[in-house]
């Protein structure tokens, strides 16, 4: 096994992702990149974020609740898959990495047999729907109601090195508890 660490963040968008990494880059010896799934969204041309190639977003109403559904078409998925194969370059390459990600599906089996070469951790990054939800509304640059479908879905099937809960810590105490993870 290389000795090339990897950290990989999953949990719903506004569960504090970003901040954890921020804070697990300032706490860490070692120099780790913060690599986010949004950054190779921001990529793609605009037009392919309401597009059937693209990303569609469908809003619901279920039991009163506002719930935004997303769906990739066939660039979408490939900006996507070209995601994880970039992420394992960088790694390759001697880079240790913190991955900013929401796992919604079969990219979930496709990180598992990528990243085998390298230490990894995965690290559940949880917080209640009520909690995500206050901060999707807060922060303005999000969906409403993307939160409440992705919650059910992104940690279905996950096996986690270790697990945090963002409302219940400050992201710096969230470092900690990765950081320990990963040096056991």
């Amino acid at each position: 096994m290389q000795t090339t660490k990897i950290i990989l963040l999953n949990g719903v968008g506004s569960s504090g992702k970003t901040s954890l990494a921020r804070a697990l880059q300032a706490a860490s010896k070692d120099v780790f990149l913060h690599v986010q799934m949004d950054a190779f969204l921001a990529m793609l041309p605009t037009r392919y974020l309401d597009d059937p190639d693209g990303f569609t977003f469908v809003s619901s109403t279920v039991e009163g609740k506002d719930v935004v559904s997303i769906h990739s078409g066939p660039v979408a998925q490939r900006a996507m898959l070209g995601m994880r194969h970039a992420i394992v370059a960088l790694a390759s390459e001697g880079n240790n990495l913190i991955v900013d990600e929401v796992l919604l599906g079969d990219e979930k089996n496709d990180y598992a047999r990528l990243f085998e070469p390298f230490q990894l951790i995965t690290v559940g990054v949880h917080c209640p729907l009520q909690v995500l939800e206050q901060r999707e509304r807060q922060r303005g640059d999000r969906l409403v109601g993307l939160a409440r479908w992705q919650y059910d879905k992104v940690h279905t099937g996950m096996t986690y090195g270790v697990t945090v809960n963002t409302s219940e810590a400050t992201p710096e105490e969230c470092a900690q508890v990765v950081l320990r993870a990963l040096s056991s």
